[in-house]
């Protein structure tokens, strides 16, 4: 009796694994991974005690978005690689040398007068060059921690290769203490693979990360307690990954207002106190200008990116006129391209959604909530300065449902600062190219040039 009853069971066994090895299989994938809370904590000088105003604290953000791997310079804007004869007459711009420069005398400023400052980048770092197709990502995280970076958000071009590439990527940047944002616009990564690069990758990418600045302040004593910042940033990726890109074909993505709310719910319930939230979008400006509105008192700035898009007046030799933008026509509900040639159109001066083509980079409809993005490839770059006054406390009102976000501070101005040209020798704002990483890009051009 018992011998029958071991045989039925050995049988139904063997049945089962027959059965389960002709279904597909199911991958079980972490829940989306935390954000990461970082301290940075600015030395106090003497500027602490004679440059600043006691009840003010500053933060300096330099910026970046649509590097496209353009480590070296170019002669303009879509020109490709800087030529001998644009090169000896100094009218080559852009390059990772010339960054690297700008973000130091952002430091440098911020040290002179007792502020912090902290590098972003909105993502697609990855993808334009020849560096890129031999090195997949792994000297351009190299570089970004030569430059300073801190945070980036993931493009649409950090999924050009296969999965396991960008896990490499992502993971070369966290060693250097860079953060990666996407996370909310990730509902699956799809099957795994035999690089474990869902695992990894749900495990570095991250939600929101939140930067608590410690800044001394001014004219006071050193008893004086600093006056810590405390800002939220989030990540918003492009849905078309999965379209568009090779390594995002069994990536699910999320749209971008699903994106947006379960990121933000996400901050907001692990810190409520939280002063200030940025958003480093990769869904292009039209679709940020979209969505602006319906982020009023839940996000108070954001860097865009993906459309590789201009807002500022012409600069130099190199003017961005070619850039396009967009004003919203509500009366026909479509979106209309703006260029010099149109932009006096009835049906375009009569759109509710104003032109932005002043030195003023900034999108804001209402005046609340500021919108900015910074060209490509390598040839501008963000230098915004955030002032705080310390003294106002007062809770703020806005959000959906009723919630009252408490803020520790207000902020006083966004600066007004244009991105400023990357520029060579003869240009509207010359940069001397940083030594150590032109020397660092011409020791990894060799087997670039051999390709």
């Amino acid at each position: 009796m018992e011998k029958s009853v071991l045989v039925t069971c050995f049988k139904v066994l063997i049945g089962y694994t027959f059965l389960a090895n002709l279904l597909p299989t199911v991958t079980s994938h972490p829940q989306m991974a935390e954000g990461t809370v970082r301290d940075i904590k600015v030395r106090r000088t003497r500027a602490c005690r004679d440059a600043r105003p006691i009840n003010t604290a500053s933060i300096i953000l330099g910026g970046t978005n649509d590097v496209h791997n353009q480590f070296e310079e170019v002669s303009g804007p879509g020109a490709g690689e800087c030529g001998e004869d644009d090169r000896s007459v100094g009218q080559c711009i852009g390059g990772y040398g010339r960054l690297t420069t700008f973000f130091k005398s952002l430091a440098r400023q911020a040290n002179d007068e007792c502020a912090a400052s902290y590098i972003i980048d909105a993502g697609d770092q990855c993808t334009g060059g020849l560096f890129d197709i031999v090195y997949r990502g792994n000297q351009t995280a190299k570089l970004m921690d030569m430059t300073g970076y801190s945070l980036t958000t993931l493009g649409n071009h950090e999924f050009d290769w296969s999965l396991h590439e960008t896990a490499d990527y992502v993971e070369s940047l966290a060693r250097r203490q860079i953060d990666t944002l996407g996370a909310c616009s990730v509902a699956d990564w799809g099957p795994e693979d035999e690089y474990k690069s869902v695992a990894r990758l749900s495990k570095v990418i991250k939600p929101w990360s939140v930067r608590q600045f410690s800044i001394p302040r001014g004219r006071s004593s050193r008893r004086q307690p600093a006056v810590t910042i405390k800002i939220g940033f989030i990540g918003i990726l492009t849905p078309s990954v999965k379209s568009s890109n090779y390594a995002g074909k069994n990536v699910t993505m999320v749209e971008a207002e699903d994106a947006y709310n379960r990121c933000l719910a996400s901050l907001e319930a692990a810190h409520p106190d939280v002063d200030m939230i940025i958003s480093l979008s990769h869904i292009g400006m039209a679709a940020d200008k979209f969505i602006a509105n319906k982020l009023k008192g839940r996000v108070d700035m954001v860097f865009s990116a993906h459309s590789h898009d201009y807002h500022s007046s012409p600069v130099g030799k190199y003017a961005p006129e070619w850039f396009k933008t967009q004003v919203y026509d509500d009366k026909n509900d479509k979106w209309i391209k703006v260029t010099r040639e149109n932009r006096g159109d009835e049906n375009i001066s009569a759109c509710a959604t104003p032109l932005v083509d002043t030195a003023y980079p900034y999108y804001d409809p209402n005046g609340s909530l500021p919108v900015m993005q910074a060209g490509f490839g390598s040839m501008y770059a963000h230098g915004l300065h955030l002032n705080f006054d310390v003294e106002r406390r007062r809770p703020r009102q806005g959000y959906p449902r009723g919630i009252i976000r408490y803020r520790g501070v207000d902020v006083l101005t966004a600066g007004g600062q244009a991105p400023a040209l990357m520029g060579g020798p003869n240009s509207s704002n010359p940069i001397t190219p940083d030594a150590f990483v032109l020397a660092f890009i011409a020791l990894i051009a060799g087997p670039v040039q051999e390709f």
